[in-house]
């Protein structure tokens, strides 16, 4: 799936869903959450440090998640 957001260090960005990390706790939480890693076209970052709380978009302009964190 394609997905779009705005974020304050990396403007906009298109990417898309590459894999799921399904029942996923963030330490010090036991609430599990399923994590969804976004690869960002043609190489380029799709989030940053300072992106945390961008809307994530799906293809159709709907609501999808929100950048929580940036992985390596």
């Amino acid at each position: 799936m394609r997905v779009m957001k705005v974020g304050r260090t990396t403007n906009v960005a298109y990417g898309y869903i590459s894999h799921i990390k399904p029942d996923w706790a963030f330490k010090g939480n036991p609430a599990l959450t399923k994590e969804f890693v976004v690869t960002g076209l043609k190489g380029a970052l799709f989030s940053d440090e300072g992106d945390s709380g961008a809307f994530v978009l799906n293809e159709f302009g709907l609501l999808f998640g929100i950048i929580i964190g940036v992985g390596n």
